[in-house]
């Protein structure tokens, strides 16, 4: 199982999850997130969905686990028939239009950090993204790191907006696709998992959680996670 984090956040997303969880796991470490780093990253979207296929192929057998834009990056490798790839798990991941309000909200803090990229910016416009509550929930080193590597970061954001899949792309996945949401979510979570349940998804959702189900309840995100039968 390969754990994918998402914009803004850094591995330590999951290690309550990697604790639970009873098998083997890897948190991907993608370019531009490692701590000694300390000039931003210039990596398109198609070029992660490459470095995250190197990982899985010398991993075997696979289970993708993402959260966010992890998420999207765990589908497009799917979409794309890696044959290491046998499930995939997303938690309120980024799928274009077919989440047309976040996708909007994507795009807009994509505009604003090529005009302003400082801190101040990306914080404003993670907190926009994740909502308050939730950015405040990611541990505070992951948001200092966050702020320190804001040029970084705003490329991803700048990135991530390109993934836009036709809604027939998720349904020919060709791997169980588990996608979960925190009870405590956004209105439009619910129904971007019920858009995704309609191309075949399997949906759960996540009690006494939000956006970062792995930090807000980890117990409940690997009772999802068992759901689908992918560990343990």
């Amino acid at each position: 199982m390969v754990l994918i984090h998402g914009l803004g956040m850094t591995p330590d997303l999951f290690a309550a999850t990697r604790y639970l969880i009873a098998g083997r796991t890897k948190v991907w470490l993608r370019s531009g997130h490692d701590s000694s780093l300390h000039r931003p990253t210039h990596a398109s979207f198609e070029e992660h969905v490459d470095e995250l296929r190197h990982t899985v192929e010398r991993s075997g057998p696979t289970v993708l686990v993402g959260i966010n834009a992890g998420g999207s990056m765990a589908l497009a490798l799917a979409m794309q028939g890696c044959a290491e790839v046998v499930g995939v798990v997303t938690h309120e991941p980024l799928v274009g239009r077919l989440d047309s309000e976040r996708h909007q909200q994507l795009e807009a803090a994509a505009e604003l950090l090529g005009v302003s990229p400082e801190r101040a910016s990306i914080e404003a416009a993670m907190s926009h993204l994740y909502s308050p509550a939730s950015w405040k929930a990611i541990p505070e080193p992951s948001r200092r790191w966050a702020l320190r590597h804001h040029e970084t970061i705003g490329n991803e954001i700048a990135e991530f907006a390109t993934f836009d899949p036709h809604p027939g792309e998720f349904a020919a996945l060709g791997v169980p696709h588990l996608t979960t949401f925190g009870s405590r979510s956004r209105a439009c979570a619910p129904m971007t998992a019920a858009a995704l349940g309609r191309t075949g998804a399997q949906v759960a959702e996540i009690a006494d959680a939000g956006h970062l189900a792995p930090i807000e309840n980890p117990q409940g995100f690997v009772r999802a996670l068992h759901r689908l039968a992918v560990c343990g």
